[in-house]
């Protein structure tokens, strides 16, 4: 009984913490959606959606840097958090008549 218990012991922390995605949504306005995943163990990802590009990276410590940046004006936006991190950003919208929104929600899945 003993080696059941220690061996479903060890199969509980023997699952790798890269279990989890890590993956970025971004929404422009409010219909423009995208999001991309990380490769398996990948510790950056980009989505580009519209004028905006999102770029996050996560290190070691499981900080996540987002950061949101127009095309158009060159203004962005970057925050960090422990986890999961969102930014956001309204700029010129690509024909230059308006102004665009953007949400930028990176983090583990």
């Amino acid at each position: 009984m003993k080696k059941i218990m220690l061996l479903a012991l060890i199969s509980l922390f023997s699952f790798s913490a890269f279990a989890d995605d890590f993956a970025c949504t971004m929404n422009v306005g409010y219909f423009n959606r995208a999001k991309e995943t990380a490769p398996y163990r990948g510790r950056e990802v980009t989505v580009k959606l519209g004028t905006f590009i999102c770029t996050a990276t996560i290190d070691n410590n499981i900080i996540v840097t987002t950061t949101i940046k127009s095309t158009e004006t060159d203004e962005s936006s970057s925050r960090s958090s422990r986890g999961s991190s969102e930014t956001e950003l309204t700029a010129l919208n690509q024909w230059g008549d308006g102004q665009d929104h953007a949400v930028c929600k990176c983090g583990l899945e």
